[in-house]
């Protein structure tokens, strides 16, 4: 098609200007162009002259930006514009964009189309030998791989897909380097599609000796992913994934070594019997890098980082102790006992990074592996951890990993350590609060909250010392005031009497966060915890919180609308405004007006902090202003619907919670949205329930009652099916106006159709005994309920049932 000049003027003039990008005013004046320019009919002929044209260099990579944009949103036949994309792989800087454009066109394409394009690649590799379209072809392959998760499922490219493999590992004997590690990372993206193992993994594994690091590096991953993906068809060939795997953690290239001390992990997890064989040598191979060298002592600094999985950079030490953690799980004392005399002979040694290195493996293996029921090896357990304690010294270093192995010891402690032992551990945490430097101050914060949860007498009799030992350290660094306001909301659940209107410390603590908070303007991250933590104990206060939420509400209000794209800070704010709404529920319809407008819109996201803020601050809402709140519930409801329909399950749970209130509240209103929603709820309770957690099915099956109960034809027919997914649920809970509403509801549509419940009978007669329910007043439903399925299930192949049943 020919193309207009004065089109391709401003379509040429259009991208200059979008390469040359400066400002928001200039993006807003360019996508009015582009609106205008995508409505030529010569638009797409225009980027593909630019992309064909040597003299518009320049302009190719964001011409090919473009017509990508186009192949997705229209139906084009991209059979007709291959032949101008193809060229461009060659060139380094336009490569990687025109092998994601030919992917979109593969993506996009019928079969015939593919598999023509997959021939067009393979036979560059086989019988091109120039070095950039090899590249070029390989770029295409590994984007094609990648993206199309499910080629190797296609009857229609069968035939190619050995083809393709062959071709790619073909090149892997290719004398120049990038064309090797560009093969090894299109096989790496076509792992789950693994075709021919018995050729593809000796081949693979056979690089590990490659004079490119990037290609030995890749091998790890390849193993990593085989090894989690078909760990029957790597069994074949383990002794000599382990020999390639120990040469590759002692490999020249610091970048090798680090992933491949990770995989042993994997390898044990899954090869636990194969690798028990060589444990002895395995663990003689790994414990010398796990020794601090000097440049990972240099770069320790001042800052809180996890031994093993924190913010800091991935190293070979951190690699092993995840690996070593992991092999824990598989042998458990076993592993443990293989190294305790070692780690104890280690922490004799004059030299402190020896002693710090058995005191990290120590804890590396003792949170996941030791069994505390056997007394005689915990002796031993003992002995090297009273070891530990002893080395501790001035030594920020040292200082810092026994707290982190306490830490990992956890509630154990009691299985190892007396009582007066603990609480000589607990004044040493304390005294590092008070004066470590604050990596170890926030080591020992973590320490503190571990000693909370245990529960024992002299740690209770400390609360009030702990309470205001945390008021005095909420000081920078931002990590230890962090880790502080953290430990006070779980101090609120520990000792709930300190909090309990006391207004002289509620006026305190708010003074005190959001002073902090605000000390440190680019840590956002902060005030979002400051917010988040004041949510969770301002209820805690009681009565004397009513004075405070007025000003709490404000706080909210203006931080939530100043945070507009940070769903974390706004979900903490949606938090915080619920909270305010429990001690003081006349703010209702204040709150109501200030986020009417914005509501539905946080309501439609599907991160789980805002469904779990944004709904419950529905449902309150909606309890405390019921008529108010009715002008926007059209909105309300399409996000609701929305989530339900798009949400994972993990997110669902105040979606339904707060779907029982407004079937509950606006019950006439409701009735055009029962069928959409019964729908949406049928679909979920006929897929995989393993997702859902308790409350979530508790709320989904108030859900059913209350839809039920307008719509029995419409429910009654799958009672039995929602009896056996739901109805257990309901054991443990509290909640009795959410109880009576499962008794009476399903017990209602199981009277309606008792027929369906053959297969739940067990469970019904669980729940629906007086022991259970505990209040008269269900006592007439609940014998309603059984009498009906005696009555239903009245046979002899039922009489074992009946024989076993008491109410």
């Amino acid at each position: 098609m020919d193309v207009s000049q004065q089109h391709l003027a401003l379509v040429i003039q259009f991208l200059e200007q979008t390469v040359s990008l400066q400002n928001q005013t200039q993006n807003t004046q360019l996508m009015s162009v582009y609106n205008e320019i995508i409505q030529y009919n010569d638009y797409i002929p225009c980027l593909l002259q630019i992309i064909a044209t040597p003299q518009y260099k320049p302009l190719q990579q964001i011409a090919c930006i473009f017509l990508r944009q186009s192949i997705s949103h229209t139906n084009m036949d991209v059979s007709t514009i291959t032949g101008s994309i193809l060229p461009l792989l060659v060139e380094r800087s336009v490569r990687p964009t025109a092998a994601n454009l030919l992917c979109s066109c593969y993506t996009k394409a019928n079969v015939q189309y593919k598999y023509q394009l997959l021939q067009k690649l393979i036979s560059v590799l086989n019988e091109c030998n120039d070095v950039p379209s090899i590249q070029g072809s390989l770029a295409t392959l590994y984007m094609i791989l990648e993206d199309d998760i499910g080629i190797g499922t296609r009857k229609e490219l069968e035939q190619i897909l050995p083809l393709i493999y062959q071709a790619i590992m073909n090149k892997l004997n290719h004398p120049n380097d990038e064309i090797r590690e560009s093969a090894m990372e299109a096989l790496a993206v076509s792992v789950f599609n693994l075709y021919d193992s018995d050729t593809f993994i000796p081949t693979v594994i056979q690089r590990y000796n490659d004079s490119s690091a990037k290609v030995r590096l890749i091998l790890c991953q390849i193993i990593t992913s085989i090894t989690n993906a078909f760990p029957d068809v790597l069994k074949k060939f383990i002794s000599q994934v382990i020999h390639v795997l120990v040469a590759l953690t002692n490999d020249p290239n610091e970048s090798v070594r680090i992933h491949a001390c990770g995989v042993w992990g994997e390898l044990c997890s899954v090869y636990c019997n194969e690798i028990k064989q060589v444990l002895p040598s395995l663990l003689q191979l790994l414990l010398p890098h796990t020794v601090l060298t000097d440049r990972e002592i240099g770069d320790i600094g001042n800052e809180a980082d996890d031994c093993l999985d924190g913010d800091g950079a991935m190293t070979e030490r951190k690699q092993i102790g995840v690996s070593l953690d992991q092999m824990s799980i598989c042998y458990g004392n076993e592993l443990i006992g293989l190294l305790l005399p070692f780690l104890s002979e280690q922490l004799k040694s004059t030299e402190w990074k020896y002693k710090e290195a058995a005191i990290f493996v120590f804890g590396c293996i003792i949170c996941k592996g030791w069994n505390p029921n056997n007394q005689q090896f915990n002796q031993q357990v003992k002995t090297v951890f009273i070891q530990i304690l002893d080395k501790m010294d001035n030594s920020p270093l040292i200082q810092y990993v026994i707290m982190w192995v306490i830490q990992r010891v956890g509630s154990n402690i009691g299985f190892i350590l007396t009582l007066d032992e603990i609480n000589k551990v607990y004044e040493g945490v304390i005294h590092l609060i008070k004066e470590g430097v604050p990596r170890v101050k926030y080591q020992s914060l973590s320490v503190l909250s571990v000693f909370l949860d245990l529960e024992l007498p002299f740690i209770q009799q400390q609360h009030a010392t702990i309470l205001n030992l945390m008021l005095e350290h909420i000081e920078p660094p931002v990590f230890v005031g962090g880790r502080v306001i953290d430990l006070m909301s779980q101090l609120v659940d520990v000792a709930p009497e300190l909090f309990e209107l006391n207004s002289v410390l509620l006026k305190r603590v708010i003074s005190q966060y959001i002073q902090y908070a605000s000390a440190f303007p680019n840590s956002p991250q902060l005030m979002e915890s400051v917010v988040y933590n004041l949510s969770y104990i301002l209820p805690r206060f009681g009565d004397v919180g009513i004075p405070v939420t007025v000003s709490m509400k404000d706080f909210a209000i203006n931080l939530l609308n100043a945070s507009e794209g940070d769903l974390e800070m706004q979900s903490s704010c949606l938090l915080l405004l619920s909270s305010c709404l429990a001690v003081n529920p006349t703010l209702s319809e204040k709150i109501l007006q200030m986020v009417a407008q914005s509501l539905p819109k946080y309501l439609h996201y599907l991160k789980d902090c805002m469904t779990i803020a944004s709904y419950g601050l529905l449902g309150d809402l909606i309890t405390y202003s019921t008529n108010e709140i009715k002008p926007i519930m059209g909105n309300v409801m399409n996000s609701l619907l929305f989530v339900l329909e798009n949400g994972h399950p993990s997110i669902l749970s105040n979606v339904l919670w707060s779907l029982g209130i407004i079937i509950q509240r606006y019950t006439n209103d409701m009735q055009s949205y029962f069928n959409s929603i019964y729908q949406r709820l049928l679909y979920l309770l006929q897929n995989n329930l393993s997702d859902f957690k308790l409350n979530t099915k508790r709320n989904m099956l108030i859900c059913f009652a209350r839809i039920g109960e307008e719509l029995p034809d419409l429910v009654a027919p799958i009672i039995g099916n929602i009896c056996s997914q739901l109805l257990s649920s309901v054991n443990g809970l509290s909640d009795n106006e959410a109880l009576c509403t499962v008794i009476l509801g399903v017990g209602r549509l199981i009277c309606y159709n008792p027929k369906v419940c053959e297969s739940s009978l067990n469970v019904i007669l669980q729940i629906f005994q007086h022991s259970f329910v505990k209040y008269e007043a269900l006592y007439e439903m609940c014998d309603a309920v059984i009498m009906t399925l005696k009555q239903t299930f009245n046979t002899p192949q039922y009489s074992v049932i009946w024989q076993n049943y008491s109410q």
